[in-house]
């Protein structure tokens, strides 16, 4: 929140961005959307659209994440990775130099 009491609210290019970690998590961690979804009671079709940046994770699906698979929300929401563990970061790493190289 800001001094007036404001929430802040993320640019809309963040939801993109955490939608990208979302899907790197994924394939770091060899998990499919639909798993992650059956474990946490979460539908698919709304997975999908904060996976694609359409719509912005949730903080209550957030701390799911974090709570349920070794994430935090430094990374989540700002691309953090020194609180995620090393084995995690290191597969992290990875994925997204790979993500990269087929963007440019």
């Amino acid at each position: 929140m800001d001094f007036r009491g404001n929430e802040f609210i993320l640019d809309p290019m963040d939801k993109k961005a955490v939608g990208e970690r979302i899907e790197i998590w994924l394939k770091a961690d060899d998990l499919s959307a639909a798993e992650v979804c059956r474990e946490l009671s979460i539908k698919e079709s709304a997975f999908s659209q904060w996976k694609n940046g359409k719509h912005l994770l949730p903080l209550k699906i957030a701390e799911l994440l974090c709570k349920n698979y070794g994430l935090s929300l430094d990374w989540l929401y700002r691309g953090e990775l020194r609180y995620l563990p090393q084995e995690l970061r290191v597969r992290i790493n990875e994925i997204s130099k790979l993500h990269k190289r087929r963007r440019a």
